[in-house]
């Protein structure tokens, strides 16, 4: 959907993290191995494709977004739990099973956390979803991925993420310097207040704290 700004140790870092790492609602890895001097990953297969396949052709129900980030929230709770940062967190990043389960995966930018290393400040992830901490290259931690999680949210029901046709730099700037985006006012009609709610909480930097204490 878009480009995302790297990391250089972001790759070998994600597969470490992904071995060692286990959840019903984060994708499998089963090998990994070297092809010259390109690093191959091996991932379960998932016949439901990625979630940005029905972000882009349809408009999901309030069910199905509800479940969307329940599941992904569990996955980062996980994550947190174990002190690491997604970092790249959009509709690209999460995968579907064919009985519905929502797992997540692209695991190329998290970070690891620690008590000698509680926060992060590398610039990397794809904009239009880059909270605005990580923008600005301040210290973060786990709550950058709410962020990202609120933005997905306003994806899944308006079919992309806020400044989506903007250049990544301009959007970035306005990600900055503006408050935290809405959803179009088309749409605000057809969505309860539960999901206007949830996008809050998810956007805001003292709730996204909440839902890490949670």
């Amino acid at each position: 959907m878009s480009k995302s700004i790297h990391d250089q140790t972001g790759g070998t870092e994600g597969v470490v993290i992904m071995r060692d790492y286990h959840h019903p609602n984060i994708v499998e890895m089963h090998d990994s191995f070297l092809v010259g001097d390109e690093l191959w990953v091996v991932m379960e297969y998932l016949e439901g494709g990625a979630l940005t396949d029905i972000v882009t052709h349809a408009r999901m129900d309030e069910t199905q977004i509800a479940t969307a980030c329940a599941q992904c929230l569990q996955a980062l709770a996980y994550l947190h739990s174990q002190g690491v940062i997604h970092r790249d967190i959009k509709s690209d990043s999460i995968l579907l099973a064919a009985d519905g389960r929502v797992k997540l995966s692209d695991f190329g930018f998290c970070a690891q956390v620690s008590q000698e290393l509680p926060k992060r400040k590398s610039l990397v992830g794809t904009p239009y979803w880059m909270s605005p901490e990580v923008i600005s290259r301040l210290p973060y931690g786990p709550e950058v991925d709410i962020w990202s999680l609120g933005i997905m949210v306003i994806e899944m029901v308006d079919g992309e993420p806020p400044y989506f046709n903007e250049p990544p730099l301009q959007a970035m700037r306005r990600i900055r310097e503006i408050p935290p985006p809405k959803l179009k006012n088309s749409h605000k009609n057809s969505v309860t207040t539960s999901i206007c709610q949830l996008l809050i909480s998810f956007t805001l930097k003292n709730k996204r704290q909440g839902f890490l204490a949670c």
